[in-house]
């Protein structure tokens, strides 16, 4: 995928941009990526055109999902507003996964 990126720095306290991420640094990134699952802990992310310059982080594997559960509503008239705040959920918190 592709991405247009319009800030990179790093994570002090507070969010500092400098234009640039170095090796072992905690950093972030604004993008127009649309949702939260596109990316993974331990993505590797290059500028277009360098990709043969950067080499991913060696073993890196899509984590896997550790803890499984079945949410049901109490009520039937209740499925829409159970979904509704799963969905709030699944949108900012990227570890979490739903299926029907």
């Amino acid at each position: 995928e592709k991405y247009d990126l319009f800030e990179e720095g790093v994570v002090t306290p507070h969010l500092a941009p400098t234009g640039y991420l170095g090796t072992g640094q905690v950093g972030y990134f604004l993008s127009n990526m649309k949702s939260i699952h596109d990316a993974h802990i331990g993505d590797t992310f290059y500028i277009e055109g360098e990709r043969g310059k950067i080499t991913p982080f060696p073993g890196y594997e899509k984590p896997q999902c550790m803890v499984y559960a079945g949410f049901f509503p109490e009520m039937a008239s209740n499925y829409e507003a159970l979904e509704k705040a799963i969905q709030s959920v699944l949108l900012t918190d990227g570890s979490v996964s739903f299926q029907y």
